[in-house]
């Protein structure tokens, strides 16, 4: 046994004198980390076959000769890193099957003849990375089927065969990041489709036969920045629907088949940069129309086919520039009419069809108030007649922003007003009591303290407080339509509520006044 922090490494000097390593059957566990590489003749590992638990790392390197794990048979746990990289002809990792947990990182790369993971079948967990790289054979991930968890970060990558992500499909959280690139054959990830969580950022870029993100539908929180790039035939982003913020920058670029981004409905805001850049096939932005802010910078840049803004129509307040760039068939900046705030600037260039960009025109006519509303830097060119400069949008008309709602009562608030209407008129009796007022028909009205006394009414009087007070309602209603053009039911119900009884009050008003003199 070699005791907590004392590592075996098994390296060959130069002289390919290490074949086999029988002469350490003695050792039952390694308290460090047991490191293998360099070693251009050893061929099996049957002199570890005692070994039961490593205490640190296993590294497992640049063994050419090396077929099989059979010597690790009886391993169970790896207190840190499992590595097994580099190993030209190691075909299969059966000889870790009774291994369950990892603490730190399991790294697969570069065996140029690993075919399948199936060794790791007891794996539960991972507490660091896992990461798959450079395995030429290496069709799927099957052997990986009990990991419900990866602590660190998921790192698949230029596998050139691996055609799905099978083996993955207990994974419900990742710690860390994922990154899936480079792998020429992957047509789909939904082996994935049990992750709701990913705590890093996401980079899905490189995969030429990749169609979709279906695999992606139970996500609902990335921690970083989302980048998916280079997807030849990704055509939609329909597996992100369940995806509400993005913390980082989101960034979609140079997928030529995508048309839209309806997958991102449901997210309401960006807290780094959105750029959507050279996607040849895309037509408009409808699936960002939830985005309210952009904590940096909006750049929209070489997409061919994108023809207006239309989606950006939620967007009120941009954190850095905003950058409009070579969109060969862009015409309008429609899409961009809430916009408020651009706080690192504005670059309005090289849209050969641009040619309308009024919609801007009430965002500089308050830059010109506040020269906060926009940063300093603003550079509009060689776009179409029409947006060639600033004073092509200077000289727009109309050119002001719709007015502010102006507050108005709401139900409840009517509500209040009616009752303080009803407070008074109940004052207004008690003032008059038990006075008879001439020349005026009376009922009964009992109050609090029981006495009875009669109530005050005259149906000539209170017809005409009763026209005058439809007369005031009019106005408002035309004074609410000239100013907000709209009249809420909220008013018309109030006004049904309150005006009986303002005008009840009006015409006792005129009758106390008539009895005085």
């Amino acid at each position: 046994m070699l005791p907590a922090g004392v590592d075996l490494i098994i390296l060959d000097d130069g002289t390919d004198n290490i074949t086999n390593l029988n002469g350490l059957s003695c050792l039952t566990s390694i308290g460090g980390s047991l490191r293998i590489e360099f070693n251009n003749m050893l061929t099996d590992l049957t002199g570890l076959a005692n070994v039961t638990s490593i205490g640190e790392s296993l590294i497992i390197k640049d063994n050419p000769m090396l077929t099989d794990l059979t010597g690790l048979a009886n391993v169970t746990s790896i207190g840190e890193d499992l590595v097994i990289q580099s190993n030209a002809m190691l075909t299969d990792l059966i000889g870790l099957a009774n291994l369950t947990s990892i603490g730190g990182t399991l790294f697969i790369d570069a065996n140029n003849v690993l075919t399948d993971l199936a060794g790791l079948a007891n794996v539960t967990s991972i507490g660091g990375t896992l990461r798959i790289e450079n395995n030429d054979l290496l069709t799927d991930l099957t052997g990986l089927d009990n990991v419900n968890s990866i602590g660190g970060n998921l790192f698949i990558s230029d596998n050139d065969l691996l055609t799905d992500l099978i083996g993955l499909d207990n994974v419900t959280s990742i710690g860390g990041g994922m990154l899936i690139e480079n792998n020429p054959l992957l047509t789909d990830l939904t082996s994935l489709a049990n992750v709701t969580s990913i705590v890093g950022g996401m980079v899905i870029e490189n995969n030429d036969l990749l169609t979709d993100l279906t695999g992606l539908a139970n996500v609902i929180s990335i921690g970083g920045d989302i980048s998916i790039s280079d997807n030849a035939l990704l055509s939609d982003l329909s597996g992100l629907n369940n995806l509400i913020s993005i913390v980082g920058n989101l960034q979609i670029s140079n997928n030529d088949l995508l048309t839209d981004l309806t997958g991102l409905g449901n997210v309401t805001s960006i807290g780094g940069d959105l750029v959507i850049f050279n996607n040849d096939m895309l037509t408009d932005l409808t699936g960002l129309a939830n985005v309210t802010s952009t904590g940096g910078n909006l750049l929209i840049s070489d997409n061919d086919l994108l023809t207006d803004l239309t989606g950006l129509d939620n967007v009120t307040s941009i954190g850095g520039f905003l950058g409009i760039v070579d969109n060969a068939m862009l015409t309008d900046l429609t899409g961009l009419a809430n916009v408020t705030n651009i706080w690192g600037g504005l670059i309005i260039e090289d849209n050969a069809m641009l040619t309308n960009c009024c919609i801007l025109c009430a965002l500089f006519a308050e830059d010109a108030i506040d020269d906060i509303v926009i940063g300093n830097y603003i550079n509009i060119q060689n776009n179409a007649a029409g947006c060639q400069s600033l004073a092509d949008i200077e000289v727009c008309s109309p050119c002001e922003r719709p007015a502010e709602p102006v507050d108005i009562p709401t139900l409840s608030q009517w509500g209040l007003i009616t009752l303080l209407l009803l407070l008074m008129t109940y004052g207004s009796l008690a003032m008059v009591g038990t006075t008879r007022l001439a020349g005026v028909n009376a009922y009964s009205l009992s109050l609090a303290n029981n006495k009875i006394f009669r109530l005050p009414f005259s149906y000539g009087v209170y017809r005409i407080a009763l026209l005058l007070t439809a007369l005031l309602v009019v106005l408002g209603f035309t004074a609410s339509l000239a100013t907000i053009g709209t009249i809420l039911i909220s008013d018309i119900v109030g006004s049904l509520i309150a005006a009986p009884i303002f005008a009840y009050l009006m015409h006792l008003l005129y009758l106390m006044e008539q009895n005085r003199k």
